[in-house]
């Protein structure tokens, strides 16, 4: 059976910029958002609850609304964004698939 081209056996990623700096920056280990984010998430949750003496239904309710809004508003950022990077490709490459590639990231999230 003929190997397809499109295929890779390699155990590495797929080249995203030319330029070898913007390249390098693009990949981070995934527990740096986690070290990033979570002392700020941390510090928000101490001045709403113990300063601002908020309650901690009031303080829950808050945070599901904002990851609702944040994940909305990242799914409509990148559905406008592929929209016109798919208008802009030839039209015999505008498949099921192409559409499906753009979607994924959102439908990911929510699981």
């Amino acid at each position: 059976m003929a190997e397809r081209a499109y295929v890779s056996n390699k155990n590495e990623t797929v080249r995203m910029f030319e330029s070898d700096f913007m390249e390098f920056f693009s990949r981070v280990h995934p527990a740096i958002p986690l070290v990033l984010y979570l002392p700020v998430v941390g510090y928000m949750l101490y001045v709403s609850i113990w300063q601002q003496k908020l309650s901690i239904l009031v303080v829950a309710g808050l945070f599901t609304l904002g990851i609702l809004l944040w994940t909305l508003i990242e799914y409509l950022i990148h559905r406008s964004a592929c929209v016109s990077f798919l208008w802009s490709l030839p039209s015999d490459f505008l498949a099921p698939g192409a559409w499906r590639v753009c979607r994924i990231g959102f439908w990911l999230r929510l699981l």
